[in-house]
């Protein structure tokens, strides 16, 4: 019953990445705008469907791979649904829902020699010629040829790229390396030292399209240096090897890393430096964004005319733009219009009998923060002798006015509601 809309009172779609019903949960929402004075707004209790695909729209067409990583047990779910899930691992030690830096990630621990988690070959996942490549790292030991995330073979007989911590006696980096083979691997990467027993973002950015500049590091949301005047490859090699996490192959022996990785994503388009600048931030910094809880007083007006009139049978408005015929009552900003509101919190439908009643979104059930009230008149513009009609949520599940079941009540043939609803 979640839902999140924008300024304009539209619902943006969603994913919840992990759910715990006893403490924090982790939800990534679409924002139409990304700004300074960019606003949403969470609900709950909402009944509005959401679109069939709400959880991969959330992730933009260029996403080829999003892997949260807080699956209690695999498979690890691939978000974008463009390529494969995490679906089996070589050694029992691997931790899964550990601590992670966004929801649980996957814990490599250090005394399991082949550790790995393997995602089958996908066709999405290589043949580039612009990518990015983000990751998360919490490693704890710098260690020599700690496999993070590689499309290659043991052997190195045949692989696309992989990223790897090197921990050489000047520097303990993380490199990128593209390459058909062992023999035609090249080091993609700026070196750049890793903080340890920290969430470190790295990201690489390649376009090989161009002859300089092509590669771009990333540490922490800042670009670090890019590689120059290099062109290895016109096209990222397209190889039949799974996609392997926290080893540099299913099988690599001491080739795994030591620590947990979360949220890996890759794309087939060169991510800008803002881009991956908020990437970093929206998790990581803390006064980013800004939270408050909405309170106050959300009013609309409902209306019929001539008991079963319809919508649109006449042709008058009158000043406060109500209609005549039945009217929705919304429960954001009534000015806005129903196209941008979505599900009404009252709306006048008719009973079995033909009767006009108050149809209402359970509102009042278990809540003691909201008061339920209708004034009523005849006039839309003179609601200085308003009536306000006690309101009695009925067996069939319509809140009526509570004398409406009364010998002898008679609906009137025109009546204005205008209903409040005060959110302490």
């Amino acid at each position: 019953d979640l839902r999140f809309y924008g300024a304009n009172g539209r619902m943006l779609v969603h994913e919840i990445d992990t759910w715990n019903e006893n403490g924090v949960s982790t939800v990534w929402v679409k924002v139409p705008t990304f700004s300074a004075s960019a606003s949403i707004k969470a609900k709950y209790g909402c009944t509005e469907d959401l679109p069939e695909k709400a959880a991969k729209d959330v992730w933009d067409d260029d996403y080829v791979g999003v892997w949260h990583l807080g699956e209690r047990a695999l498979p690890l779910k691939e978000s974008s649904e463009t390529s494969s899930d995490f679906e089996s691992s070589n050694g029992d030690s691997i931790g899964f829902a550990a601590p992670g830096v966004v929801g649980g990630s996957v814990d490599f621990p250090t005394n399991g020699i082949y550790n790995a988690l393997v995602a089958p070959d996908h066709d999405a996942l290589d043949g580039f010629t612009k990518f990015t490549i983000e990751v998360w790292t919490f490693q704890n030991e710098h260690k020599s040829n700690a496999g993070i995330l590689s499309k290659r073979k043991s052997d190195r007989s045949e692989m696309a790229y992989y990223l790897f911590g090197s921990s050489s006696s000047t520097v303990k980096t993380v490199p990128l390396c593209v390459g058909t083979n062992r023999n035609a691997a090249a080091d993609w990467s700026i070196h750049q030292r890793q903080t340890l027993g920290a969430w470190n973002y790295l990201a690489y950015s390649v376009d090989m399209t161009t002859s300089t500049s092509n590669v771009r590091q990333f540490k922490d949301g800042v670009m670090n240096g890019w590689v120059p005047s290099k062109k290895y490859f016109d096209t990222m090699p397209n190889c039949e090897s799974d996609l392997c996490l926290g080893n540099l192959g299913a099988k690599g022996r001491d080739s795994h890393f030591n620590g947990r990785i979360d949220e890996v994503r890759i794309s087939r388009t060169t991510r800008s430096a803002a881009w991956i600048k908020a990437t970093y931030e929206t998790v990581m910094k803390p006064d980013f964004a800004t939270y408050s809880t909405a309170s106050g007083t959300l009013s609309g007006f409902a209306a019929w005319m001539n008991a079963k009139g319809l919508a649109g049978e006449f042709d008058d408005t009158d000043a406060k733009g109500v209609p005549n015929g039945i009217r929705y009552a919304f429960d954001i900003d009534p000015e806005k219009g129903a196209e941008e509101i979505g599900d009404p919190i009252i709306k006048i439908v008719f009973d079995s009998d033909g009767n006009p009643v108050v149809e209402s979104r359970n509102l009042a059930v278990g809540r003691s923060d909201i008061t339920f009230g209708v004034l009523a008149t005849e006039d839309l513009n003179d609601w200085t002798s308003a009536t306000l009609i006690p309101m009695e949520k009925f067996a069939d599940g319509f809140w009526k006015p509570a004398s409406s079941e009364s010998p002898n009540y008679v609906f009137p043939a025109q009546m204005f509601f205008r209903y409040t609803i005060e959110v302490k």
